[in-house]
């Protein structure tokens, strides 16, 4: 369409490379009922071709990218993709006797980390682990007692804690002291 009113309506010819001169002469809009240039006015083609794209573009179909009338519009909105995380605080607490000491922990973390640490250290002076041993030593399985057995599943999680929780790090610690030094003196032996 558009080399059509170029070059049929406007009686404008190519040149050697393919394109049209951007020559200046009197142009004059017949298109419809456009008021914009229904005098002639002198002008170069350049400017009266992007007048005419103009004409051009309103009666090309729309494709769907451009924008949809209200009644062409979906009727409900997509939400966007939510994200949820999770976000674990120890209970802390400040010292009443020194308030600019860091917080220290506190409540349920704190009793299951002091609880766990017990088991740790007084499951070896039983005799259910001295019976382990020497079932372990008899089959050949790996040396390790009950602290071995118990605390091994959670290490990673235990390693976890200790890097990430500043107010639990030094009880994991303890607790990982104590089932490391069990592991160490059954492999010795």
């Amino acid at each position: 369409m558009w080399n059509h009113v170029i070059s049929s309506h406007l009686k404008e010819e190519r040149n050697e490379a393919g394109h049209f001169d951007n020559v200046e002469r009197e142009f004059k809009c017949t298109w419809g009922e456009c008021t914009q240039y229904d005098e002639p006015t002198k002008m170069h083609l350049h400017d009266f071709a992007r007048h005419v794209h103009t004409h051009i573009s309103t009666q090309l179909p729309h494709s769907d990218t451009q924008i949809r009338s209200p009644s062409q519009r979906k009727q409900w909105v997509v939400p966007a993709t939510t994200m949820a995380l999770t976000f674990e605080e120890t209970l802390t607490v400040r010292d009443e006797r020194n308030p600019s000491a860091p917080p220290q922990a506190a409540g349920i973390p704190l009793s299951a980390v002091l609880i766990l640490r017990n088991i740790a250290r007084n499951v070896v002076k039983t005799d259910a682990e001295e019976e382990l041993k020497k079932i372990q030593k008899a089959h050949g399985d790996e040396q390790g007692g009950y602290n071995e057995t118990l605390f091994r599943p959670v290490l990673p999680r235990l390693f976890e804690i200790l890097a990430e929780n500043k107010a639990m790090s030094p009880y994991i610690a303890s607790l990982l002291e104590l089932i490391q030094v069990e592991v160490n003196d059954d492999l010795s032996d």
